[in-house]
This record gives C-alpha cells, structure tokens and sequence, in this order.
C-alpha cells in the first residue's frame, strides 16, 4: 500500500522541521546549561 503523492512530498520537509526545532531547543539548552556552569 503506497502512501498518496503530497504525503510523501510532505514527509522530508517536516522531518527537516522537527530536526531544526529540536536543535534550536538543544542549543538554548546548551546556552543556558553553560551561563549557569559559569556564573556557578
């Protein structure tokens, strides 16, 4: 069973957009991880 066209046109751009949200989140987590270390 074959998934219809836009779905599998849709499937690489949102994976693309969960990556880069989770690491934009990673990042900031990072930031805030590494002030907290310094200041401590």
């Amino acid at each position: 069973m074959e998934l219809p066209r836009p779905y599998l046109d849709l499937a690489p751009i949102s994976k693309t957009k969960i990556r880069n949200n989770l690491l934009k989140v990673y990042e900031n987590f990072l930031s805030i991880f590494f002030k907290i270390s310094v200041i401590a």
